[in-house]
């Protein structure tokens, strides 16, 4: 019994670090849509920078989605605790796909924030500061 309570505690853990990098990356999220309204401010009769801009807002949404449905696995996976299911209900092995997705989505994540970052900074050079608090308001 003691052993159970251990592994429910540890796999609540686990989702509270889990959904508060959810938090973060949806946070990220937002931050990098109003960046890209800074690169179409700065360049809004490029059609290069519109269609690239428009295929970052759609991969920002899919990311967004692939973290709004971790986000429910999650809530699902803590609910077997509340409803007091045995241990050998709670499955181990969803826990473990959801800790490999979590991962998964940190690095692709990061990776996609590289290549983003480089294409923000070279498309909004020369905007000073103050025109992108007014443009991010």
């Amino acid at each position: 019994m003691d052993l159970n309570n251990d592994l429910i505690i540890n796999y609540h853990k686990d989702h509270q670090k889990w959904i508060k990098k959810i938090d973060f990356f949806i946070a990220e999220i937002e931050i990098s849509r109003k960046e890209l309204q800074l690169v179409l401010h700065k360049k809004p009769n490029s059609y290069s920078v519109i269609e690239h801009v428009g295929e970052y807002l759609s991969i920002l949404r899919k990311k967004q989605n692939v973290l709004l449905r971790l986000l429910e696995q999650i809530k699902y996976h803590e609910r077997e605790f509340v409803d007091g299911l045995e241990i050998e209900e709670i499955r181990s092995w969803e826990h473990m796909e959801i800790k490999d997705k979590c991962e998964r989505f940190e690095n692709e994540f990061y990776e996609l924030r590289a290549a983003f970052k480089k294409y923000i900074t070279s498309n909004i050079e020369g905007i000073s500061s103050a025109t992108a608090r007014n443009i991010l308001k």
